[in-house]
């Protein structure tokens, strides 16, 4: 199997828009 880097797709950005909108973004930041 090809190795592929993790690209954050759409879907994940909307998910982490509402994950960072629910949880109060700062926690979810601290990447």
């Amino acid at each position: 199997m090809p190795r592929r880097k993790p690209e954050p797709s759409k879907t994940d950005q909307l998910l982490n828009q509402l994950l960072q909108h629910y949880f109060g973004s700062e926690q979810i930041l601290g990447e």
